[in-house]
C-alpha cells in the first residue's frame, strides 16, 4: 500500500551548486571544518550561500581528504541491495530528501554487501579471509561515510567538492 500527499506551485525551486569552499585547506583529525555552498536559484538566477559544518573523521587518512557536496538525490542511501521486494521499504527509508545539502565525508571505513545484508564497519583485517571464501561470490563493499545533511528551501541539483589536508 502506497499513500500520497501531493501538493503543487507555479515556481521553480531548483538551485544548483556553483562553488564549494572550505574555511581553511589544512586540518586535523577531530577538527571542525566549515563548507560555504555558492548556489545559483534558477528562477531570478540570484546567488545564495550555505554553510554546512563537519568534523573531520578520527579515522580520516593523512593527506588529500576529499569531501564530497550534492543534493540529497545525488547521495546513495546505506542499505544492502535488495534481495526481493520485501525489501523494498528499506531501501526507500534510505534515500535523502532533494531539499537536502549533504556534505558526504569519507570516514576510511567499509560495510560488507552480502546476500542482502549489510555487515557495517568490517574490520579491514578480515577482509582477505572473506574475499577467498565461496559465499562472497556476490558480496561488494561499500565505504562507510558520514553524511552531515541540512534541509534547504530550494532542489539542490548539481554536485561540488572540497579537497583538505589532514596533518598528523
Amino acid at each position: 500500500r502506497v499513500k500520497l500527499d501531493v501538493s503543487s506551485e507555479n515556481v521553480d525551486r531548483r538551485a544548483f551548486i556553483e562553488t564549494v569552499t572550505s574555511s581553511r585547506d589544512e586540518v586535523r583529525r577531530g577538527e571542525r571544518v566549515e563548507v560555504d555552498v555558492r548556489l545559483r536559484l534558477r528562477e531570478g538566477g540570484a546567488i545564495v550561500t550555505e554553510r554546512l559544518a563537519f568534523d573531520v573523521p578520527v579515522t580520516a587518512p593523512e593527506g588529500n581528504f576529499v569531501v564530497q557536496i550534492a543534493g540529497g538525490d545525488d547521495v546513495p542511501g546505506e542499505v544492502a541491495a535488495p534481495m526481493d521486494i520485501l525489501d523494498i521499504p528499506d531501501l526507500y527509508g534510505a534515500f535523502l530528501k532533494s531539499t537536502e545539502l549533504v556534505a558526504v565525508v569519507p570516514t576510511g571505513r567499509v560495510n560488507l554487501d552480502l546476500d542482502g545484508r549489510l555487515i557495517r564497519n568490517l574490520p579491514l583485517s578480515a577482509l582477505p579471509r572473506l574475499v577467498r571464501s565461496p559465499a562472497a561470490a556476490g558480496a561488494s563493499l561499500q565505504p562507510v561515510v558520514e553524511r552531515v545533511r541540512r534541509t534547504v528551501p530550494y532542489i539542490v541539483a548539481g554536485r561540488g567538492k572540497v579537497t583538505l589536508r589532514v596533518r598528523p
